[in-house]
């Protein structure tokens, strides 16, 4: 008898030894299932963050190179930018983006991107500060700002004129005619969309006629946009004389720009001028970049130290001036017994204005 009750409670105790394993085999395959699901809920919550990033970042690209999406986004309606879906094999997401205008403000938008992997979403809000000039510049500008002078018209150099160094050379391009004469030197390449002629100086570089056409922008489009977000607005003509700073300033000219006689000019700033723009003799400068609607007129002994002059008009350089920097007109350039050097590393110049397309804030929830 006491042996069948020993064999009773061995196998009661056998089965609550079974019981008790049962138990702690199901609490860890549950731990384990949790577990491997949140590691994935994890991975695909990572996954749909970077997809939102990699969303508002193409949008920022898009506006800044993109001038007729940028124009269509300036509307209190979001625009949607077509689904994206990406596929690393073992994951798959998508990332949708909508941008919108800012607080009623034309050079602010506000990007919302959502990044979706399996369950998991992620988004991310971007208040992107434009520049006024961002997506011009970079789409329109380039192209030409690539050479040391360039015209829509006839470009024409006179005795004297001296157009590069041997260190830094010029290429110079015109859509018309190009005239070099009387001992005026060119170095680098020169293009023409018709003829070059040259008198008894031969151009250092490669010499290009009957090219295709570049666009020159037509600058006078912009003129209510950069009146809108001048840092300093004149209503009419207006005079710089003695020693004016700069200050990275934006300034819009409703009329004339003069430049007077000994000048002296500090720091970088942006003028764009509705009328022309007369830079008179012993004008020194730090870095400049004028935009004009008129014909700009270096006058004289006029020593420019870092300018960019673009005009919709004509460029004229005249006796014994010296520009350091680039000339581009939607007109004709006329030199005579000037000189012009160019420099890859005064695109900086632009730099300053081209890329101020800067996040005020984000949010990613």
């Amino acid at each position: 008898m006491l042996i069948h009750q020993q064999r009773g409670s061995a196998l009661l105790a056998a089965l609550v030894i079974v019981l008790v394993l049962g138990l702690f085999g199901g609490a860890f395959v549950a731990l384990t299932t949790s577990e491997t699901g949140m590691a994935a809920s994890y991975r695909d919550g990572v996954a749909a963050e970077y997809l939102a990033e990699a969303g508002a970042l193409y949008a920022r690209v898009k506006l800044k190179t993109d001038k007729s999406f940028r124009t269509l986004t300036d509307s209190d309606a979001p625009t949607l930018l077509p689904a994206v879906t990406k596929n690393t094999g073992a994951i798959t997401g998508t990332y949708t983006v909508s941008v919108t205008r800012y607080a009623n403000n034309p050079l602010k938008r506000e990007i919302v991107s959502t990044g979706t992997v399996g369950s998991a979403k992620r988004v991310m809000r971007v208040v992107l500060n434009l520049a006024p000039l961002e997506g011009y510049f970079t789409q329109e500008l380039l192209p030409i700002v690539q050479y040391g002078l360039f015209s829509n018209g006839v470009m024409s150099f006179d005795n004297g004129v001296i157009v590069g160094n041997p260190s830094y050379p010029a290429n110079i391009r015109s859509n018309a005619t190009i005239t070099i004469k009387n001992n005026a030197v060119v170095y680098g390449n020169v293009t023409s969309g018709s003829t070059v002629n040259y008198g008894t100086t031969r151009p250092t570089g490669t010499i290009l006629q009957n090219q295709p056409a570049l666009m020159f922008p037509d600058i006078s489009g912009y003129s209510t946009l950069y009146r809108q977000y001048a840092s300093a607005v004149y209503n009419t003509s207006y005079t710089i004389s003695g020693t004016y700073a700069l200050n990275g300033g934006f300034y819009y000219v409703n009329g004339d720009l003069t430049i007077a006689n000994n000048t002296i000019l500090s720091g970088a700033g942006l003028f764009y001028v509705t009328g022309k723009v007369i830079l008179n003799n012993n004008i020194r400068n730090g870095k400049i970049l004028i935009l004009a609607v008129g014909d700009i007129i270096v006058n004289n002994g006029a020593q420019m130290d870092t300018a960019m002059l673009i005009t919709k008009s004509n460029i004229i350089i005249d006796q014994n001036s010296v520009v350091n920097g680039g000339a581009y007109a939607g007109g004709t350039i006329t030199m005579g017994n000037a000189r012009l050097t160019y420099d890859n590393a005064l695109m900086s110049l632009f730099a300053t204005y081209n890329d101020k397309g800067k996040v005020e804030s984000y949010r990613n929830y």
